[in-house]
């Protein structure tokens, strides 16, 4: 998780978004070590009901690599 509070810190990223950050990377760990025992349902229902904050991360990568 460190990797995000050093985006935030240089300014890459707003820190009130650093709670979704955390929590996609604990869903990502969750999948990447079968937690989840490979439902894709709901997998697949997270990732989408999430996925504006997979975009909120993007555009503000985006907007820091063109500033």
């Amino acid at each position: 998780m460190q990797a995000f509070e050093i985006l935030e810190r240089e300014g890459v990223v707003p820190s009130e978004q650093l709670p979704d950050l955390r929590r996609m990377l604990r869903f990502r760990n969750l999948v990447a070590h079968d937690c989840l025992r490979r439902d894709d349902v709901v997998i697949g229902e997270i990732a989408l009901e999430r996925l504006g904050d997979f975009s909120a991360f993007v555009r503000a990568v985006r907007a820091k690599l063109q500033s």
